[in-house]
């Protein structure tokens, strides 16, 4: 009987839903992504990997060269140690600048990777980021005595360090350690810096923070560098 009964409630549920009459529906919802609209990774993950990139190759070239007896700095003075550095650096900025061009200037149209910012404020802020990078490769340069071991110790350290740019892991979720570590990496205020110039079309007044910390980063690595080349000399 009570099968039945709730048959019988079944039915008649399915008789009301049936004559119900359908409300029209007023408003069309359309989700349009805004800062992704292939919905993939060229724009999500490619751009920021890129700039890992030169980040890690940078960091390569310019701390192998430092190491390498032949082209090892030398200076008496820190000014004339801090002029050497300097010389090194733009050298290597020089080069890498035709990277961003290539990368953000044929490569991003190519792979339909959205640009938005300014080629002057991007170029402006590519060309702090490399400084920074470049001095913190000479830096790492000194403390090892092997060109093979930057690289082993760089390859080993892109795979952990590319998920802690913001972009694969929330920064927010990582530990507080690792964050205070991220400041002083100049890839990840690259990434953050640069994703909202070109990806999100912001001005350069909203990357500030990203900004004066790698002008902060190359600072103190020109300086510390500096100071070790006086010391040894």
């Amino acid at each position: 009987m009570i099968n039945a009964l709730g048959d019988q409630i079944k039915r008649h549920k399915a008789r009301f839903e049936s004559q119900r009459p359908q409300e029209p529906h007023l408003l069309t919802l359309q989700s349009i992504p805004l800062y992704n609209p292939s919905l993939g990774y060229l724009n999500y993950a490619l751009a920021n990997a890129l700039i890992f990139i030169l980040h890690q190759t940078l960091l390569m070239g310019t701390g192998m060269l430092t190491c390498t007896p032949n082209t090892r700095l030398q200076a008496s003075s820190f000014l004339e140690a801090l002029g050497a550095i300097l010389v090194r650096c733009l050298c290597f900025m020089g080069v890498y600048l035709f990277y961003i061009f290539l990368y953000f200037g044929v490569l991003f149209p190519y792979y339909h990777i959205h640009i938005h910012a300014n080629p002057t404020t991007l170029l402006a802020f590519g060309a702090v980021f490399l400084l920074a990078t470049a001095s913190c490769g000479v830096v790492l340069g000194t403390y090892i005595s092997k060109p093979i071991r930057i690289t082993q110790i760089l390859l080993l350290a892109s795979l952990p360090m590319i998920f802690m740019m913001g972009f694969i892991w929330p920064f927010e979720l990582l530990p507080s350690v690792l964050q205070v570590f991220l400041q002083a990496v100049p890839a990840y205020h690259a990434i953050s810096g640069m994703v909202m110039l070109n990806q999100l079309g912001a001005d350069l007044s909203a990357t500030l923070t990203h900004l004066s910390a790698l002008v902060v980063i190359a600072f103190i690595a020109l300086l510390w560098e500096s100071f070790r080349l006086t010391r040894k000399g």
